[in-house]
Parts: structure tokens; C-alpha cells; sequence
């Protein structure tokens, strides 16, 4: 009996050690389970820290985007104004454009250091995520490098917009002096000329005077009645009509130096001084630069090659002064059919160069019949020839200009064509 009760008590006792290893086994299981809820927690933390990151990066090259649209318009506008130097409207318009390119671009750099902001914050929340004490510290150094490689850039970016604009404003101001010094000599020759005309017309009226006392002194004389004093008069009245006509010429040389000078200036401006269009090595210098804003942009840039029809026909048979009327015919008919930012160099004699930016072939097309309306409307029986080019990526200026030739000597064989059918 005493046996089978102690047996009875160890299988009790046993069972109540394999339910008390049970009980543990289980409670170490519930600290597993939660052990692994934390990784799990601490992993969901991870990578959403490293979305934020990544969601951070995206709107710092979004913001550094729209830094550069900003530029470019601002640019832009800079183009706008130095094409539209005789209009003050425009010019004034072209600078408020700038203005407002230039608070864009502040207000994406305010952009771009809140995306820093937001990306060090999520980099700090991956860090208090982060179990690994190297794997934090190795953190937060690539943090501390990526901060500083940010600033550096930051800081060139910054110095290369003050730098722009700095080259921008000293373009405007040299401009702005050129252009006031051609001004204020296109007036002093103007003066002068008309001074000189006054003179010419006051030589002309006292040698008139002159001859008319010479010749009632020399009615005088032949009747016998003449005096000394008469004659000594005339003689007097052609030296001072003899001064007179001195002093008008020495004006005219003045008036003409002055002209000359004026010329030179606008020439040192880039604007060609017969028609106004930029000259070719100006001109040619813009297309480069819309052609790489083109390339940041869209990639869409027409460059036309255009012609004047029958130049060499008219100089011979009205006149170079009829010719050099046609030629400012066309460039104020391209002008009133072209966009004011659109850019018209004089790229030879009868040749012109107009660039586009924004524009595809069939758009570009519709500009240049709004052109050839005016020119007819202006000078009736003008016309010229085109060919136009759409920018290629890559492709070079004079690569550009090739295919736009190519495609001028093509529309005209067709037009022979079709006239010969």
C-alpha cells in the first residue's frame, strides 16, 4: 500500500514538473513571439524610414528640376530683353520675367532644403531603429558625408546663380551704355546734319545776296554811278558766304564721323545697322545657347534658313538703295510673324538665320505664311525662301544649319518643278 501511494505521489510530481516545463517552454515561446514582433516592428520601421528617405531624394532632384526650369526661364528673359533693346515695354517686361524666374528659383532651393531637412530626419529615425551600434555610426557618417557633399554643392550652385546674374546685369548695363552712347550720337549727328543744312541754306542765301550786289554794282558801273562802297560790300558779303560754307562742310565731316562712330557701336552691340537683326557672330552665339536650353528642356528648337528672293535682280535694276529697303522689309516682316523672342540673325547678304525654341515643324510652318503675309502686305511682289530643321539630339549648330540649307535648295527645286508642270 505504502509503495503504490508513493508511486502515485511521483507520477503526481513528475506531472507536475513536465507541466511546470511546459508552462516555461510556453513562456519562452511568448518572449520569442515578442522578441520577433519587435524585429518585425523595428524592420517596418527601417524601411520606412528608407522610403522616406528615398521620397526625400526625389523631391530634392524635383526642387534641383525646377532650380534649373527657374534659370532657364530667367535666361530666357535675359534673351528677351537683349532682343528687345529699342522697346522699353519689352525690356521692362523681360525684367519682371526675371524677377519672377528668380523667386521660382528661390522658392525651389527653399524646397530643396526642406526635401535635406526631411531626408536627415528620416536618416535619424533609421538610426534609433537601427540595433547595430557600428551600423548606426556608419550611418550617421554617410549622413554627415552626404550633408556635406549637399552644402558644397548648395554653396557651387549658389556662387555659379551669383555668378550668371552678375554676368547677366553687367551684359545689361554694357547694352544699356551702348545703346544710350548710339542714341546720344544718332541725336548729336542728327543736330548736326540739320545745323549743317542751315548753314548750307543761309551760304546759299548770302552768295545769292552776294551776286545780286555784285550784279546791281555792276549795272551801276556800267551806268557810271557805282561807289566804292558797294563793291567793298560784296566783297565782304562773299568772304563771309566763302566762311559759311567752310564751316558747313567742316560740320558735315563732323556729322559724318559722328555717323561712323555710331555705326561702330552698333556693331560692337551685335546688331547688323542696316536691317537690325543680330549680326551673324552675336546671332550665331544665341542659337548655341538656345540649342543647349533646348537640350535641358523639351529637345524642341526649329532653326530656319531663309532666303530673299530676287535681291541681286532688284540691286540691278532699281538700286543697292532699293535692295537695302527690301532687306528691312523682311526682317520687319519676320519680325511681325515671329514671336518676339525668336531670335533673327543676318547670317550673309540676302541670308537669314530665325530659331524657334518650343516649336516643331508644322508650328514653325504656320509662322513663317504669317511672315510671308506681312512681307507681301509691306513690299508687294517680295517673297522669299525657306527651309526649316528640326533639332536632332545630338547634333551641332553648323550641322543644324547644313540640313535647314539642304532643305531651302530643296523647296525651291520644287517650286521650279511645279511651275515647269
Amino acid at each position: 500500500m505504502i509503495t503504490k501511494s508513493r508511486t502515485i505521489y511521483e507520477r503526481d510530481s513528475a506531472a507536475e514538473e513536465r507541466d511546470t516545463a511546459a508552462e516555461e517552454r510556453d513562456s519562452a515561446a511568448e518572449e520569442r513571439d515578442t522578441a520577433a514582433e519587435e524585429r518585425d516592428s523595428a524592420t517596418e520601421e527601417r524601411d520606412s524610414a528608407t522610403e522616406e528617405r528615398d521620397s526625400a531624394a526625389q523631391r530634392r532632384e524635383t526642387a534641383a528640376d525646377e532650380r534649373d526650369s527657374a534659370a532657364d526661364e530667367r535666361d530666357s528673359a535675359a534673351d528677351e530683353r537683349d532682343s528687345a533693346t529699342d522697346d522699353e515695354e519689352e525690356r521692362d517686361s523681360a525684367a519682371q520675367r526675371r524677377d519672377s524666374a528668380a523667386d521660382e528659383r528661390d522658392s525651389a532651393a527653399d524646397e530643396r532644403d526642406s526635401a535635406a531637412d526631411e531626408r536627415d530626419t528620416a536618416a535619424d529615425e533609421r538610426d534609433t531603429a537601427t540595433d547595430d551600434v557600428e551600423e548606426r555610426d556608419s550611418a550617421a557618417e554617410e549622413r554627415g558625408s552626404a550633408a556635406q557633399r549637399r552644402d558644397a554643392a548648395t554653396d557651387e550652385r549658389d556662387t555659379a546663380a551669383q555668378r550668371r546674374d552678375s554676368a547677366t546685369e553687367e551684359r545689361d548695363s554694357a547694352t544699356e551704355r551702348r545703346d544710350t552712347a548710339a542714341e546720344t550720337r544718332d541725336s548729336a549727328a542728327d543736330e548736326r546734319d540739320s545745323a549743317t543744312q542751315r548753314r548750307d541754306s543761309a551760304a546759299e542765301e548770302r552768295d545769292s545776296a552776294a551776286q545780286r550786289r555784285e550784279s546791281a554794282a555792276d549795272e551801276r558801273e556800267r551806268e557810271g554811278g557805282v561807289s566804292i562802297s558797294e563793291h567793298e560790300q560784296a566783297a565782304r558779303d562773299r568772304e563771309g558766304a566763302a566762311r559759311d560754307r567752310g564751316e558747313g562742310s567742316r560740320d558735315r565731316e563732323r556729322a559724318a564721323h559722328d555717323r561712323r562712330q555710331a555705326a561702330r557701336d552698333r556693331a560692337q552691340a551685335g546688331v547688323d545697322g542696316l536691317t537690325g537683326a543680330l549680326g551673324r557672330d552675336r546671332g550665331m552665339v544665341d542659337i548655341q545657347r538656345e540649342i543647349d536650353r533646348a537640350g535641358r528642356s523639351d529637345g524642341r528648337l526649329v532653326l530656319a534658313f531663309v532666303d530673299v528672293d530676287g535681291l541681286k535682280a532688284i540691286n540691278d535694276a532699281q538700286g543697292h538703295a532699293a535692295g537695302d529697303q527690301l532687306l528691312r522689309d523682311v526682317v520687319v516682316a519676320l519680325r511681325a510673324g515671329l514671336r518676339s523672342y525668336d531670335l533673327v540673325v543676318r547670317y550673309g547678304g540676302d541670308e537669314f538665320l530665325c530659331a524657334l525654341s518650343g516649336y516643331n515643324l508644322q508650328a514653325a510652318r504656320r509662322r513663317f505664311d504669317e511672315v510671308a503675309r506681312n512681307l507681301k502686305e509691306r513690299s508687294p511682289g517680295a517673297s522669299v525662301s525657306m527651309g526649316l530643321a528640326a533639332l536632332e539630339n545630338p547634333e551641332t549648330l553648323d550641322e543644324l544649319t547644313a540640313r535647314a540649307d539642304v532643305a531651302l535648295y530643296a523647296g525651291r527645286r520644287r517650286a521650279r518643278y511645279a511651275r515647269a508642270s
